[in-house]
């Protein structure tokens, strides 16, 4: 039993070929082009990641090394993680949406609190809730949702639809509304879900009756602390919903950040709205955590001087910015209106007197001043308020990432300062624009549509506009960039406009920044009493009763001060302390609540969700108990406390049962430490390294192994009855449902399998078959040559045989007949004879075995005949000395064997039995076909005398040139007209052209002339010997040493004593043995393991690169990689429930790891049956062939060969690919088991689903039926075009984990099995399409087919992103913007390829898409075929359109990794240099080739600076084409170098005989 320690002494290991690198050497100036001055000199230190982590990084679809690297917080300390989980306060949320399910009311949140999600989800509830009233009722209800601006109906529209699989009207004043009639307005309201319109445009239809409240099921009013007095909102309640009837009223809604009307009484303010609305106030404010929900801004107060006197201050504009502005200003005024006016050719005295004043104004305008780069300190044309505006945004608009609004109180002052920033050179940077409300009617005032707000809100999102000036219409409701500075230009004149215009600086470390006169006490008293009524709404607010304040029932504070406490609660230290005797750890009451936030930490999340615990307090009579809510994506989801006199005794209480629960589901360690997925898949994927320094089951680590001869070669065999050993590998017996050794054996179910496998190598491995065949024994021949003629006096060959071992026979062998077959019969353009070989035992079945010969295809058939033939010792003698003369012949080398380990006998046949039926041939037949008299002539090495007699048979002769050191040729044609004295033919090249006549040539070459001047000349071809039938490369055309053809003299010639078809058959036997051997060997192979594969396909699947045929393993190692993530994915998601996403990815690594799958090979010793070796026929001979000129080199080449730790790795994989073609998945999960992966108690298909079930028995269902009000199963059914017969898999697989104190788990589970099937599918699509592609360019196309963007698209193109259950207003944005970009991009003509790979992406999209793969595939009872129908329907049109090997958009990290792959280099490692800053350039990667850095790239993120450093790093590579070639020492790269010469160098030995050559 081999050790299959690491470290083998027994195998070894080859070192990297040492190799200068120069390649940054040199002129500095070149090299800056690819790297920043600060990485001329870098090296790689133990952060890089090499090639195989980026690789597994791709593969695992994981940011593992960006996470790790951009994490700002420690998963083990979750004080660090605290400002992020409090960051989404979404409990509030939803929360304040099961009240609004409840009653009416008015949700007061802060701006970006998220009040839109809180609508979003009541209209999804109320639409599905009216689609199931619809069947039992014939009227229909919808939903309004109503804004005060027009620009918000469009907004709020786009947000709606994006989330709901509602029919939605968008609806406001400019469409011409007024003029609508009811024939109008029916067919809207009854063809829609929700209508979202204006306030007054909902009041006018309830006015002209179009419609009536009692048809209308919610309302909701957006800003809804407008509805006071006569605004439309008010009228709406007052004159149509009191007059309803209480049951016929429609559910009211109203959000608002700030409902304070009256600045006296706040109280009165919040009552009013409640009257007005018939709504309940509540609110989810809480003073300590206020602050942290929302970024707050920092405050400033900018002073100035009041403004001087300015003469002629008419206008007010002058007075407040300066004459400069107004100025500007009037003239922009009066030029706008003249410009309607006409005054050329007219009269003064015929102008009326408004327009004579008009005129005379724009005359005295012409001398008005408005240079470029005015003087901003000069008071007399700028205000000192214009003066500290305009030095602010100087200072301040350096900072990176600026974004700014400028809030001012009227349009003109808007025009007036973009008219000045406008003018400075010093702020063209910044790109600002006036955005304003609709305007007046007035001549001069500013009009502003909708359309032109969308596009400045759309273009100051993008970073195209940076500084944006606007009235009050930008403070509301409009969905704006978050800023990182907002100026309040003019004095706040309610808290309102306070609140929300601070709401805009949302950024992290943002300014909000107001004005302030000196002096003026009005401005600075104002500015205190609105920060005076903000802190009373706040009071207000947070001492709302607990059941009108949602907050105050939650708590998430890690660092809560449990001293509340009574004393006597706290006395009892270790009261109900859980100890852990292995390791003296202590869970207490104390340390409960930390664990829990670190194991909630260490859980699974995205952008849009970050686990944490929820404590939710009851008070009750008896006291108070509290609630844990737990992640979706937690084993558990809610635990209750026993009744405790204090909050914080009870959340003590609760923390320690749910750590105890944790314990016992194990899924806290020994040393109370979670499961924290990121380390622990970053602690997985770090190279585990042997002695040497090499990373186990790499590319770059190299060892020697041994070679198998078949068995079939050998005399006595041995049954191989080595064990296989067992699996000692801890990270691999992690990913075992069980780890008790014994569960690695294979069930008797199995064993019984394996054993009744019928293997044709039975037939020969030790079987004994009755013998059936003819005998010949001393028979002699006539002169026909019917059989064979022995020489009674031969001698036998030196050490040919050994009495004692071989006996005197008789000697039964057993024939097959390799039958050719080429185009035309020929090959280079020579007739061939049909071959027989003798075995000692029979030779097993074996497919066709197919053959190259540049461009044409030979094939040979191997016909197992049933008959054997007995030969006595003389005769096998003869037979052996026949051999070695053949190998003589082809080689030029002499090889003995002793007889009794001659392998087998290559005999030629007769000529002209091309296409017999082979397998019925009697013994009589075999008898005549094989050409014992050929046989014989070899034997004797007999070159006979040449004449011209017979013609007809000297197309089958090969002719000897005594008079050119022997060289073969073929008769081309005979020329009677031509005799040695005659010039030498110019209509063809030969030999003696360039010569006046033969006899010259021979003259000046030294050569004897002919004597027979009277002899015709023969013109011939010289024979191209070559052996190399199996090479793919495409070598050089070698050039045959004095030329192809040439002219001879019959007396120099010999008859060559092998016929030419004979010569020809048996130039391909090397080629042709090799592959044999290799079947063998995977017969072998096959017999061992138990596997049920095609024998074609064992030979591509255990075929290297390195053996340069023309297949080998790697395509379907990509097959198999796929057919390897889906059979580990199964097994681990159906024995595994309680485990969670990054738990599952991590035991998934353990499995499909190159370490894992190395190991796995090695102990099965597949090193054994690998063919690695290229054609070389230096090396080649039959077994235990040896000669004199062997040395250690052949030797060992021989014995041994040299194989990388990732090929072996590749060799598993591809099995599973032969496997899959071969039988589908279930011969794929029987190789699997049978190369033992821990598929754990899996042994066939059929049981994945009953292991399933019964792994889930006496677990607590997670998805409760309530949980089905959210989805709308026909429409899901529709848009899968499958009927779930579980719907609760459905709402699983929609559930993003951002959904509080759900009853449903979150799809991550799913997720994780529809990643593994969709990569199956995928890769299966793209191995069968492009049957000629490359493993690069298939992993090119796939991570095409696969990545977030297609997979967001399909999302977006199913209508399955509208069913999404979530609780992220993130998720919402991401959406909506996600959808105008590709809708954008589909209207255009660029919609065409991968046009979606630079938009940017929301991942919970793709993830849902998976999801719902997932749970097709469970609720089928894990059958393939319904997910191949849903693949068909979902995916394939669109990789027909846009997915093709020429229009796809390759990351440049993947093909610089397939460049170096290709290549054969694997010295490529990738480092991430991360930064807190946020600015352009702050994240950094740098590439390095073999130490040196190759490039880097820089970004405000790490993966497009990745992204650009890979960029740069083809870009060199492009440039400087030989660098690899200078630097690289990859044994791949230098195997790719060399094989070529060698290759080249064997073909022209083989083509040229030496002089010597008999």
């Amino acid at each position: 039993m081999d050790n299959i320690n690491d470290n083998d002494d027994s195998i070894k290991f080859i070192p990297l070929v040492p190799l200068e690198n120069h390649m940054n050497d040199g002129d500095q100036e070149r090299l800056l082009k690819y790297l920043d001055p600060e990485f001329l000199d870098a090296i790689p230190d133990e952060n890089a990641i090499d090639m195989e982590l980026l690789a597994m990084e791709f593969k695992e679809k994981l940011n593992l090394i960006l996470e790790a690297e951009d994490t700002k917080y420690n998963a083990d300390d979750p004080q660090d993680k605290e400002s992020t989980i409090i960051m989404t306060p979404r409990e509030y949320q939803y929360e304040l949406f099961q009240k609004a399910i409840k009653e009416n009311i008015i949700a007061i949140l802060g701006t970006g609190a998220g009040k839109t999600l809180i609508s979003v989800m009541l209209i999804k509830h109320m639409s599905l809730i009216e689609r199931q009233q619809r069947l039992v009722r014939r009227e229909t209800k919808l939903s309004f949702f109503l804004v005060s601006l027009v620009p918000l109906v469009f907004q709020q529209a786009k947000v709606i639809q994006a989330n709901c699989d509602i029919n939605l009207q968008e609806i406001c004043g400019s469409m011409n509304v007024d003029s609508w009639t009811e024939n109008q307005w029916e067919p809207i309201f009854e063809n829609n879900d929700v209508c979202v319109m204006t306030a007054q445009v909902f009041l006018d239809v309830l006015r002209h009756g179009f419609i009536k409240l009692n048809q209308v099921n919610l309302i909701i009013f957006d800003e809804c602390h407008h509805a006071l007095k006569k605004h439309p909102f008010n009228l709406i309640m007052r004159e149509f919903y009191d007059r309803c009837s209480p049951e016929s009223r429609p559910k009211i809604f109203g959000m608002t950040a700030s409902p304070v009307i009256n600045s006296v009484n706040i109280i009165n303010s919040i009552t009013t709205l409640e009257k007005n609305l018939d709504c309940l106030a509540y609110t989810a404010i809480n003073i300590k955590e206020l602050d942290v929900v929302l970024p707050k801004p920092d405050e400033y107060v900018l002073s100035y001087d009041p403004p001087p006197f300015y003469t002629d201050s008419n206008l007010g504009l002058r007075n407040h910015l300066g004459p400069w502005c107004g100025d500007k200003r009037l003239l922009s005024f009066l030029t706008d209106v003249s410009s309607k006016i006409s005054f050329e050719g007219l009269d003064d005295d015929l102008l009326v007197e408004e327009e004579l004043q008009i005129k005379e104004a724009l005359n005295l305008c012409k001398y008005i001043k408005s240079e470029r780069n005015p003087d901003i300190s000069d008071l007399t044309r700028f205000s000192p308020k214009v003066s500290r505006l305009i030095s602010s945004l100087k200072c301040e608009s350096q900072q990176a990432n600026f974004c700014a609004i400028i809030f001012v109180e009227r349009r003109d002052t808007a025009l007036a300062l973009h008219d000045l920033i406008k003018s400075i050179d010093d702020l063209n940077h910044i790109k600002p624009a006036v955005m304003t409300g609709h305007g007046s009617a007035e001549e001069g005032d500013m009009h502003m549509t909708y359309t032109q707000q969308n596009k400045i809100i759309q273009a100051f999102k993008e970073n195209e506009i940076k500084l944006l000036i606007a009235t009050n219409v930008a403070e509301e409701g409009l969905d704006m960039q978050p800023c990182n500075y907002v100026y309040r230009f003019d004095q706040l004149r309610t808290l309102i406009s306070y609140i929300q215009s601070r709401g805009r600086a949302r950024s992290q470390n943002s300014k909000y920044i107001l004005f302030s006169e000196r002096t003026n006490t009005n401005h600075t008293n104002a500015l205190l009493n609105l920060q005076k009524q903000e802190e009373e709404l706040k009071k207000f607010c947070s001492t709302m009763p607990s059941e009108r304040n949602v907050a105050s029932k939650f708590s998430f504070d890690i660092t809560e001060d449990l001293s509340l406490c009574d004393d006597s609660d706290s006395e009892e230290y270790l009261e109900n302390a859980l100890y852990i005797p292995e390791t003296d750890a202590l869970i207490t009451m104390q340390n409960a609540i930390p664990l829990i936030h670190r194991y909630c930490n260490a859980l699974p999340s995205d952008s849009y969700f970050y686990p944490k615990p929820i404590f939710e307090f009851d008070y009750m009579g008896g006291g108070i108990r509290c609630c844990l809510h737990m992640p979706s994506n937690a084993p558990f989801t809610k635990l209750y406390s026993p009744m405790a006199k204090s909050k914080g005794r009870a959340k003590m209480l609760v923390s320690l049962k749910a750590c105890k629960k944790l314990r016992s589901l194990r899924l806290l360690d020994g040393h109370l430490k979670p499961f924290g997925y990121r380390s622990e898949l970053l602690g997985d994927m770090v190279p585990e390294v042997d002695s040497n320094g090499m990373a186990i089951g790499s590319k770059r680590r190299h060892n020697v192994y041994e070679k198998r001869t078949p068995k079939l070669w050998e005399r006595n065999v041995e049954m191989d009855d080595e064990a296989v050993e067992i699996e000692d590998d801890a990270d691999l017996l992690k990913a075992r449902k069980k780890m008790d050794v014994e569960d690695l054996d294979i069930s008797n179910k199995q064993k019984n399998q394996t054993e009744n496998v019928v293997d044709p190598l039975e037939d020969f491995l030790g079987n004994d078959k009755k013998l059936i065949g003819l005998d010949i024994q001393h028979k002699q021949c006539d002169n026909d040559g019917d059989l064979i003629m022995f020489d009674e006096n031969e001698t036998p060959n030196e050490n040919t045989t050994d009495n004692d071992v071989l006996g005197e026979g008789p000697f039964g062998y057993w024939a097959s007949i390799f039958e050719v077959t080429a185009d035309g019969n020929i090959i280079n353009g020579v007739p061939y004879r049909q071959l027989c070989i003798m075995t000692r035992k029979p030779m097993p079945t074996l497919p066709q075995i197919n053959l190259m010969n540049e461009g044409q295809q030979i094939h040979v058939k191997v016909h197992t005949i049933n008959i054997e033939i007995r030969f006595n010792k003389e005769h096998l003698i003869h037979l052996c000395n026949y051999m070695f003369n053949v190998m003589k012949t082809l080689l030029n080398k002499d090889f003995t064997c002793p007889l009794e380990d001659v392998p087998y006998f290559i005999l030629p046949l007769v000529n002209g039995n091309i296409h017999q039926l082979y397998n019925s041939l009697t013994k009589e037949d075999l008898e005549k076909l094989i050409d014992w008299v050929e046989i014989s002539n070899i034997v004797q090495l007999k070159n006979d005398h040449f004449t011209l007699d017979s013609e007809l048979l000297m197309k089958d002769i090969i002719l000897i040139d005594c008079s050119n050191y022997e060289r073969k040729y073929i008769i081309d044609n005979i020329n009677h007209d031509i005799n040695p004295t005659s010039p030498v033919p110019t209509d063809i090249t030969a030999r003696e052209s360039g010569y006046s006549s033969f006899q010259e040539y021979y003259v000046q070459n030294k050569k004897k002339p002919p004597i027979n001047l009277d002899s015709s000349m023969i013109l011939a071809r010289q024979i191209r010997k070559k052996l190399n039938y199996i090479t793919a490369s495409n070598l050089m055309e070698p050039k045959i040493k004095g030329g192809t053809y040439a002219w001879l003299a019959p007396e120099f010639c010999k008859k060559y004593y092998m016929h030419l078809g004979v010569y020809q058959a048996l130039l391909i036997v090397p080629a042709l043995m090799i592959r044999v051997d290799s079947l063998l060997l995977l017969k072998e192979a096959k017999m061992k393991f138990g596997l049920h594969i095609q024998d074609e396909l064992m030979l591509e699947a255990y075929t290297a690169p390195s053996a340069s045929m023309e297949m080998n393993y790697e395509r379907l190692e990509i097959l198999g990689d796929s057919i390897l993530k889906l059979l580990s994915t199964i097994s681990l998601y159906v024995n595994f429930s309680f485990k969670d996403e990054g738990q599952l990815h991590v035991m998934r690594i353990r499995i499909v790891c190159n370490k894992a799958l190395y190991r796995a090979a090695k102990r099965l010793k597949f090193y054994r049956y690998i063919t690695s070796h290229a054609f070389n026929s230096r090396y080649w001979r039959p077994p235990h062939f040896t000669s004199i000129a062997d040395n250690l080199e052949t030797m060992e080449y021989l014995r041994y060969h040299e194989l990388s730790d990732k090929m072996l790795a590749d060799m598993v994989e591809s099995s599973l690919g032969a496997a899959y073609i071969s039988g589908g998945l279930e011969c794929a999960l029987h190789t699997a088991i049978q190369m033992r992966i821990p598929l754990d108690n899996i042994t066939c298909w059929s049981h994945i689903f009953p292991i399933y079930r019964n792994s889930r028995k006496g677990i607590r269902p997670r998805v409760e039926l309530s949980a089905l009000s959210r989805v709308d199963m026909q429409k899901i059914n529709e848009i899968v075009g499958y009927d779930f017969k579980n719907p609760l898999l459905v709402v699983e697989a929609l559930t993003h984990g951002s959904l509080p104190d759900s009853q449903v788990p979150c799809y991550q589970r799913l997720e994780f099995l529809g990643d593994a099937i969709l990569d199956f599918l995928v890769v299966r699509y793209l191995y069968y399409k492009y049957t000629k592609a490359d493993p690069g360019k298939i992993a090119e196309l796939k991570d095409s087919c696969v990545n977030n963007h297609i997979l967001a698209v399909i999302c977006l193109e199913t209508g399955l992103y509208k069913h999404i259950i979530h609780y992220s207003g993130r998720i919402i944005q991401s959406i909506r913007d996600f959808e105008n970009q590709i809708r954008e991009i589909q209207a255009s003509d660029k919609c065409t390829g991968e046009y979606w790979r630079e938009v940017n992406t929301p991942k919970v999209l793709s993830d849902v898409v998976e999801s719902v793969l997932g749970a097709v595939f469970v609720d089928a009872g894990f059958d393939l075929k319904p997910i191949e129908v849903l693949f068909e329907k979902w995916f394939m049109e669109t990789f027909e359109e846009h997915i093709s090997p020429g229009n796809i958009v390759c990351h440049p990290i993947t093909k610089l990794t397939h460049t170096f792959q290709r290549f054969g280099c694997e010295g490529f490692k990738i480092r991430n240099i991360t930064s807190e800053r946020t600015d352009a350039d702050s994240q950094k990667a740098v590439i390095f080739l073999h130490d040196q850095a190759l490039s880097n790239g820089a970004s405000s993120n790490i993966k497009m600076a990745r992204r650009h450093a890979a960029t740069r790093a083809l870009q060199r590579l492009e440039d400087e084409p030989n660098v690899l070639n200078d630097v690289c020492n990859c044994r791949i790269s230098l195997l790719k170098k060399d094989i070529g010469t060698k290759a080249l160098d064997s073909v022209i030995n083989e083509d040229n005989d030496d002089e010597g050559d008999n």
